[in-house]
């Protein structure tokens, strides 16, 4: 078809296994061509599939931590009267059916469920890869499949796919974000009352200010200044500890979604957006404080006490 730069068949399969330990679990066996094009995993131990390969599979990484599974382990599946047993040859991490998705060569799922030479879906390589030219590619297809009186169940072009996985983390980058704001607010809340404190043991120096002739913006943009200067200042020991702190925090969502690690990229841009907050946030809680410098007379902050 026009707008098709290369297609594949594969097969699906939801089973019950029965790893090395004795425990049975269920999982989506995924039977590919093991020299697929459309699929590149992130492998964190062993090897992916290879032509040639029989009854090899490549268990995902949740799994094999959950139940100590390891390279080299088998992994048994009962189908009707027969037991057929799995060599692990491959850990991987995948987002998409983060618990139970896992990889075995086509040709061997076909042979142990009777579907040589048939399957259950299609990957399609588009030629274009925009988002038009994706939905267009969709629509006929559909119309493709009617056409040949063939039932599709589900069309998802690949932005949606990452588009539901992005969505397994939003909730915990909601939850981050939520914990962040509230931090800023209790440091802003915390730097207004500091500032605050500092200008009544400052009041003889403010007078003094006023005497020789400092001018009320003079006077508060002395104290906004102050308080962007702290803001920066805690900005700068923050920055160092983020790096190790986020490495911990993604280590620990990855194997609590998927069993190994995230690949973990620092932020520089977030560090600048965060610098700019810290700015404003400061400025922001630093107007208080500044007002009421302004409001100090030289008759009261020149008193004898």
């Amino acid at each position: 078809m026009p707008g098709v730069a290369a297609a594949e068949v594969w097969n699906g399969l939801g089973t019950t296994v029965v790893l090395a330990n004795g425990v049975e679990r269920y999982v989506h066996l995924w039977g590919l061509p093991p020299d697929s094009a459309m699929v590149r995993p992130r492998v964190i131990s062993g090897r992916w599939l290879r032509p040639g390969d029989g009854y090899a599979i490549v268990l995902n990484a949740k799994i094999a931590t959950e139940e100590g599974v390891h390279i080299g382990d088998r992994i048994t599946w009962a189908l009707g009267n027969r037991e057929t047993v799995w060599t692990v040859v491959g850990l991987i991490v995948n987002a998409s059916n983060a618990h139970r998705a896992c990889f075995v060569p086509y040709g061997a799922l076909a042979r142990e469920t009777g579907t040589v030479s048939r399957g259950r879906i299609v990957r399609v390589q588009a030629q274009n890869h925009d988002t038009r030219s994706q939905q267009a590619l969709m629509r006929d297809l559909r119309q493709a499949y009617a056409a040949c009186n063939i039932d599709v169940r589900v069309m998802q072009s690949a932005a949606e796919e990452r588009e539901q996985t992005r969505s397994m983390f939003d909730i915990l980058t909601y939850l981050m974000l939520t914990m962040t704001t509230l931090a800023a607010a209790v440091g802003g809340i915390g730097l207004t009352g500091a500032l605050s404190i500092n200008i009544v043991e400052r009041r003889r120096e403010i007078g003094v200010m006023r005497a020789i002739g400092a001018t009320s913006p003079a006077i508060s943009g002395l104290f906004i200044a102050e308080g962007i200067v702290l803001g920066v200042l805690s900005w700068l020991v923050a920055v160092p500890l983020s790096y190790p702190a986020a490495q911990v925090i993604s280590d620990a969502v990855g194997y609590s979604f998927m069993g190994a690690a995230l690949e973990f990229r620092y932020s520089a841009s977030g560090a600048m957006l965060w610098l700019a907050t810290v700015v404003a946030l400061s400025a922001l809680a630093s107007l208080w404080p500044a007002r009421q410098a302004t409001k100090v007379s030289v008759r009261q902050a020149l008193a004898y006490e």
